[in-house]
């Protein structure tokens, strides 16, 4: 241990500064705060009515609907369990339009595609055909998602991720080693498939 002191204490400050930036990005529900979404990012405006979310992309504003004011407690849960629903939505909405389009492109078909939640991986794909992709990609731009999808459709026909894996997942995506680098820099231990 003493040999390896400074690896460890070094390995353990880069752990530390991550986590402080992780809570100091975590979403806050308070007015203007922002949230990403597709690469953008966008301001959230509060109203009190139906529970509700709109985006106007002219200014940058998420606006959302909830039958309490922002001063009410249950503002915040409440925000955060529409917001997620809202978010999944979209997710789906975006990743049901590009998987058919990038499958067609590959040659290949799927059984399905389903929403995951998790905490480890962007996407998966089962041997069967059963695509799972991480609704929180919808926070990353277009091309970050395509990538992923482009992973997934590869491991169709390569379940592994050999060099052929690679050529089928460039044939689909040229740019895949550059977002591939952005999407690992954005987290440090990048969810793969």
């Amino acid at each position: 241990i003493l040999e390896k002191q400074e690896w460890i204490l070094k390995h353990l400050r880069a752990k530390r500064e991550q986590q402080s930036q992780r809570q100091a990005s975590q979403l806050r529900f308070e007015e203007g705060a922002t949230i990403p979404l597709l690469g953008d990012a966008f301001r959230m405006r509060f109203e009190l009515g139906r529970s509700k979310i709109t985006v106007d992309h002219g200014t940058t504003e998420l606006r959302i609907q909830l039958p309490v004011d922002t001063s009410d407690p249950l503002h915040e849960t409440m925000c955060r369990t529409r917001l997620k629903a809202w978010l999944q939505q979209q997710a789906k909405l975006i990743f049901s339009q590009r998987m058919p389009e990038l499958a067609e492109q590959l040659g290949v078909d799927y059984k399905h595609m389903q929403l995951s939640s998790a905490g480890t991986r962007w996407g998966s794909c089962t041997s069967n055909g059963v695509i799972r992709l991480n609704w929180r990609l919808i926070h990353f731009p277009p091309q970050v998602i395509d990538y992923v999808i482009a992973h997934e459709l590869a491991h169709l026909v390569e379940l592994n991720h050999s060099p052929r894996f690679w050529s089928l997942v460039g044939e689909l995506f040229p740019d895949y080693e550059r977002v591939r680098s952005m999407l690992r820099h954005h987290y440090d231990d990048t969810p793969e498939g």
